[in-house]
């Protein structure tokens, strides 16, 4: 809940804070709030989303696989390369929503512009979606513009005593795998393969 308040400030302060805002790329009021928030020991949404971003970007560090980089205050991209011919990026964009419980959504999207290989991607998509209703959870998923989109709750990974951002590490991760693994065996049974290596993940796969 936010409320407007009067405050008389000078203006070589103003001054600096609007300076200091335009640096954050943020406005003068959030600016402040973020400063009061931090000096009376209260944590705003933004700062819990950084937090979030941080801890993430700690933990992606250790896996040479992947890497981790901001796009927006709420959302950053997984940045990995699918294991076929040339290497093509696979990005795994995650957007982070406030509010009294924090939700998401996640988008998988694969550069590439081989025929063949967007049609794997379609199938993986569509496989994936069956096999993890089937195994995971009630998710809400789509398939928008060649992108896999799919809603992230974190209640279940709260209750096992997961952070949220080992539970969107580990997600990403897997599934990562998952497609890989996916477009190894790609004709040669690999629905069934699908299904049997997201039995052996599913506990990674907890939002």
């Amino acid at each position: 809940m936010r409320s407007v308040y009067s405050l008389v400030l000078s203006d070589e302060v103003i001054g600096k804070v609007d300076e200091l805002a335009f640096k954050k790329g943020v406005s003068r009021s959030q600016f402040i709030n973020d400063l009061l928030a931090e000096s009376v020991g209260v944590d705003t949404e933004r700062k819990r989303i950084q937090d979030i971003f941080d801890e993430v970007a700690d933990y992606v560090d250790g896996f040479s696989n992947m890497r981790v980089q901001k796009r927006q205050q709420s959302a950053f991209d997984f940045l990995s390369a699918l294991n076929y011919k040339y290497s093509p990026r696979v990005t795994y964009s995650v957007d982070l929503f406030g509010g009294d419980r924090l939700s998401g959504e996640l988008k998988i999207a694969l550069r590439t512009t081989n025929p063949v290989l967007i049609s794997i991607t379609e199938s993986f998509f569509n496989d994936f979606i069956e096999v993890e209703k089937t195994l995971g959870s009630g998710a809400d998923y789509s398939v928008r513009d060649g992108k896999l989109v799919r809603k992230l709750d974190f209640s279940s990974a709260v209750e096992r005593g997961k952070s949220v951002s080992v539970a969107i590490t580990d997600y990403v991760r897997s599934l990562d795998l998952l497609f890989n693994l996916y477009v190894d065996s790609f004709g040669d049974g690999e629905k069934v393969m699908l299904y049997e290596n997201y039995k052996k993940v599913k506990d990674k796969m907890c939002i």
